[in-house]
């Protein structure tokens, strides 16, 4: 994994030089499960608003990483896992 940015680089404002070009695919597999409870109240007839709050689960293997179809080893623990709410405005009849 440490190894994995090797030969990317960014440079900018360089005269007379033909870009160069780099492209590698990076994939792993995941699940991710999103419950949530929410309400809505109905200021109007055509207005309303209301509120969600839940939880955003994933997870993934560490060692399920592969980058141009070859595995890649010591990938770090990428935990998405978070709190999430939203805040709602409807318009309409």
């Amino acid at each position: 994994w440490e190894n994995v940015w090797e030969g990317y680089t960014s440079e900018s404002n360089v005269d007379n030089v033909t870009p160069v070009s780099y492209s590698s695919q990076i994939k792993t597999q995941f699940f991710a499960a999103s419950p949530s409870l929410g309400f809505r109240y109905n200021l109007l007839d055509w207005f309303a608003v209301g509120a969600n709050l839940g939880y955003l689960y994933t997870y993934s293997k560490n060692d399920n990483w592969k980058i141009n179809g070859n595995d890649l080893y010591d990938a770090p623990n990428i935990d998405m896992s978070s709190i999430i709410y939203k805040v709602n405005f409807l318009f309409g009849g």
